[in-house]
């Protein structure tokens, strides 16, 4: 007689039911949806969610430019950088600089970029930004105002669809504009929102270039911007949330954002949270390493039909 090389076959699978029936009972008597959660004021979740009844999986997203995050410091100010901050976040793996450009740093811009080649360097002006490298590319810069990250998103759009209806003369005009922008925003501190954020601005915008007949369009740089504000160790376990989120999420960069003057050991912790979780964690493995999570799967779908629906409107 032949065994079964199934051993769970007998087991009994749970349904959606059966573990509402569990939670109820554990919440004495009140109900399920007590347990609800808000990540907006029009993003609701249950805290159970099956695959019952779904009638599409959403697939894994891998439309993204860069596999793995890289890291990277951006200076929030027009300030003067030293050169020696700029080796010791090199010796620190940091090759990624966005710095503001100005009449009084514009001189030390171009000594910095001559003495450290190998770098990339995003010179931000006027809502533009400069790629300097041994590919030298310009960016369009986009980013939003709105405290709302929802709206954030919208915004970011908007202005992305403005660009491109700007270049709307030759197909490869368009193309060579859609791969040439840059969006960018701070990170979202609640962690499973973010991620959803990360991917559904991806889906959003993919869908848009499908809208202008780019089929098979190169992704923009998604960049995610962590201000480091405060130095206190409560800091560096939320700057730890943040970072891993932002990388599942899909951001092709994390820069830390600093004054200028915070090159301090807390800055220089950040920076070493982030090499190990890129190099210990096997997040940069994969692209979409979430994919076929119910929860996020179910979450990511609801952001990003909240602001493709009021995309449209």
């Amino acid at each position: 007689m032949s065994q079964s090389n199934n051993h769970f076959e007998n087991f009994i699978k749970p349904t959606n039911s059966d573990w509402e029936t569990a939670a109820e009972k554990e919440l004495n008597g009140k109900s399920i949806a007590t347990l609800n959660f808000s990540y907006h004021k029009s993003v609701n979740m249950p805290p159970i969610i099956f695959p019952d009844g779904k009638v599409q999986k959403l697939k894994p997203i891998l439309w993204r430019r860069n596999i793995t995050s890289q890291s990277g410091i951006s200076f929030k100010n027009e300030v003067i950088i030293d050169k020696n901050d700029i080796e010791a976040f090199i010796n620190l793996d940091i090759k990624n600089f966005k710095c503001h450009q100005s009449i009084q740093n514009k001189l030390l811009f171009s000594e910095l970029k001559e003495n450290f080649p190998f770098c990339n360097w995003l010179i931000e002006n006027q809502n533009e930004l400069t790629e300097t490298g041994v590919d030298a590319l310009k960016y369009q810069h986009i980013s939003s105002d709105h405290q709302d990250d929802l709206d954030k998103i919208i915004a970011m759009m908007e202005k992305g669809i403005n660009r491109l209806e700007l270049s709307k003369g030759t197909f490869e005009v368009l193309k060579k504009e859609a791969e040439n922008i840059c969006f960018s925003r701070e990170i979202n501190p609640n962690y499973l929102f973010e991620i959803a954020l990360g991917r559904a601005q991806r889906i959003i915008w993919r869908n848009i270039l499908k809208a202008y007949h780019l089929e098979n369009p190169s992704p923009p740089l998604f960049l995610s911007i962590l201000p480091c504000t405060e130095a206190n160790d409560q800091f560096l376990i939320e700057a730890t949330s943040k970072i891993l989120a932002a990388s599942i999420g899909g951001s092709d960069q994390i820069y830390i954002e600093i004054q200028g003057d915070d090159t301090n050991i807390h800055l220089k912790n950040i920076i070493q949270i982030f090499n190990i979780l890129k190099l210990e964690s096997g997040i940069g493995e994969t692209i979409d390493p979430t994919a076929g999570s119910y929860y996020l799967d179910e979450l990511t779908t609801k952001v990003a039909h909240q602001i493709w629906t009021k995309l449209k409107s």
